[in-house]
């Protein structure tokens, strides 16, 4: 009974792992921003096409995360120029009118938008680029698949199948 137990677990793992070998590439693919290519090269354009709106996403989220970058370089000189003013003249009107064009809610505004869009794109792509192949695959080989496993009793020895159409 032991080795019917063993024959019977490393036939279905041998046949488990070969059948998910095949969206490993795909998965491998998919989870880096590459527009869906991983779901392109599966035949799946569905898939590619929703990864490829995500990655467009993701990159607007980055232009405003480097674009609150840029701002807040900006603040920073113009921070130093102020204390500079403020040094030279000891007028602090003078300083702090230097500062008068930099807005926080603006800064606020793309730093966050673009920090909730690029982790929200990044979680969905990792979602997506995990079950999406494996969707995929089973979709279309769900109609075409037979599975064999040997069947080992005290008053049988055979061979157990299923096949779908």
């Amino acid at each position: 009974m032991k080795k019917f137990v063993l024959v019977i677990l490393l036939a279905l793992s041998s046949f488990s792992f070969a059948k998910n070998s095949g969206a490993v590439k795909y998965i491998a693919l998919d989870i880096f921003p590459l527009f869906g290519l991983g779901s392109y090269a599966q035949g799946d354009t569905f898939g590619g096409k929703i990864l490829t709106c995500n990655d467009l996403f993701c990159v607007t989220g980055n232009v405003l995360l480097i674009s609150s970058i840029v701002y807040g370089v900006k603040f920073l000189t113009d921070g130093i120029t102020a204390f500079n003013v403020l040094l030279e003249t000891g007028n602090y009107h003078e300083g702090k009118d230097v500062l008068e064009g930099f807005n926080k809610q603006y800064f606020g505004f793309l730093f966050f938008s673009g920090t909730i869009l690029v982790t929200a794109t990044n979680l969905f792509r990792l979602g997506w680029g995990i079950g999406r192949p494996l969707y995929y695959r089973n979709q279309k080989t769900k109609k075409k698949s037979i599975s064999v496993a040997p069947v080992v009793t005290p008053e049988l020895v055979g061979i157990y199948g299923k096949i779908y159409l």
